[in-house]
């Protein structure tokens, strides 16, 4: 939801936990940032996702005026202000509007992927209902798996999808592997850190 926010989401995960572990479901997590996300993306894909979105034309051309016709000036303390340069990419710093455009960019481009990874029965299930799948808020993405095999098979696609489609890559010391004792992969990095009965473990 547009409306929440990453401790929403962290909460979510902790309930997730809570059931696998209380009911003896399998459960991979894995989540990771966008490097520089607000920084990098170009005005195309902005325009592109407002766009499929069914956005009105004039609506679209005035977001995208945000990106393609900002001036700005640098100014250092104890320093003369710099020259004006136009911005050629990124959101402006600090607007309001730039995590719920990212929300739209995520909904827009990713939410075929989700429905291929719901065909294919993939995600965690904790009853007879349909998969949860991921959660998304900003720039940090978790995906949520009933195995190892799977969780590696659904961030591959979604690394697939966040560097051809989207132009923009993960921030690798973000990245946290969360899982049921046992079930991770042999190839744990020997730096990772044991709480209860659950695995954590951070790539820096």
């Amino acid at each position: 939801s547009p409306d929440c926010a990453t401790t929403d989401v962290s909460a979510l995960v902790r309930q997730l936990m809570w059931i696998a572990t209380g009911w003896g479901r399998d459960l991979v997590v894995i989540r990771a940032d966008i490097y520089r996300c607000f920084d990098e993306w170009e005005p195309a894909l902005v325009q592109a996702t407002l766009e499929r979105a069914g956005l009105p034309t004039w609506l679209v051309r005035v977001f995208v005026r945000e990106w393609t016709d900002l001036v700005a000036r640098l100014r250092i303390l104890d320093a003369e202000e710099g020259s004006d340069f136009e911005y050629q990419h990124g959101a402006k710093t600090g607007s309001v509007e730039a995590p719920r455009l990212l929300n739209l960019i995520w909904q827009v481009h990713f939410s075929p992927l989700v429905e291929s990874w719901e065909r294919r029965g993939l995600g965690f299930k904790a009853d007879d209902g349909p998969p949860l799948t991921h959660a998304i808020w900003a720039d940090n993405l978790w995906t949520f798996a009933a195995s190892w095999g799977q969780a590696a098979m659904m961030r591959g696609e979604a690394t697939e999808l966040l560097v051809n489609v989207l132009r923009m890559r993960w921030k690798v010391a973000s990245l946290e592997v969360m899982g049921r004792r046992g079930l991770l992969a042999p190839s744990v990095p020997v730096g990772c850190f044991v709480s209860g009965r659950w695995v954590a473990v951070s790539y820096t």
